[in-house]
């Protein structure tokens, strides 16, 4: 099945995300790849090196914008990577 959601960030989040995956790319540069490891268990756990800031516009990207979307046709997940 293929789903299509046009539109699906509001400007601000998505220049945003950019600026995040501009700062993830230079994180990169200076730490072991585990360091960075990201993933969001269930229970909002998150191991991630990213500033507070930071992981909290992954988790309003997350949690108001992909997962409404995604999860009609994931069911119950164990979280997010």
């Amino acid at each position: 099945m293929l789903h299509v959601v046009d539109n699906l960030l509001p400007a601000d989040l998505l220049e945003a995300l950019r600026q995040l995956c501009v700062v993830h790319g230079e994180l990169k540069q200076t730490h072991p790849g585990d360091a960075l490891f990201s993933w969001r268990a269930d229970d909002d756990s998150s191991r991630s090196i990213h500033a507070l800031e930071q992981r909290q516009l992954m988790e309003r990207y997350l949690d108001e914008h992909l997962l409404p979307v995604s999860s009609p046709f994931c069911g119950k997940g164990a979280g997010v990577e």
